[in-house]
């Protein structure tokens, strides 16, 4: 279950997996509490590596020069208290499955740089999360 506590937290356990249910408004004031900064991408609107990283560079208010490519993106990412003063960053990314489906080697890519991020931002203290959510999915009962 997600949690603020989890999500405050420096861990090697950075990369979640929730419903749009877990990420309620409740979470999310309780975030900002914190002096966390919650971003959100909306993963069923991109369609191409490009788009992806355009997203997370919005999402996560990346500078300028951002060279849309992953070793800028981690560049951006380890340099986030510099450009986005937080206590820490959380990044909501809705439509996860049709990323995965659709961007799989981009995902895959997106993950790693994430984690390299985030060991990078450990040794200064500073939480950095990725959620992917997903709709909860109907099941049927036979």
């Amino acid at each position: 279950m997600l949690s603020v506590d989890k999500l405050t937290r420096v861990s090697w356990s950075c990369i979640h997996f929730a419903t749009h249910g877990e990420v309620s408004a409740q979470l999310r004031e309780a975030i900002a509490a914190t002096g966390l900064r919650a971003s959100d991408l909306n993963g069923e609107a991109v369609r191409t590596e490009t788009e992806l990283l355009r997203g997370l560079a919005q999402a996560m208010s990346f500078p300028g020069y951002f060279g849309m490519n992953w070793d800028a993106a981690e560049e951006c990412l380890r340099d986030l208290p510099d450009h986005v003063p937080a206590q820490g960053h959380v990044l909501f990314v809705t439509g996860s499955a049709w990323l995965w489906q659709r961007c799989r080697p981009a995902m895959g890519k997106l993950i790693e740089v994430w984690l390299g991020a985030a060991e990078q931002l450990a040794r200064d203290g500073m939480p950095l999360h990725l959620v992917l959510m997903e709709s909860p999915t109907a099941t049927a009962i036979a």
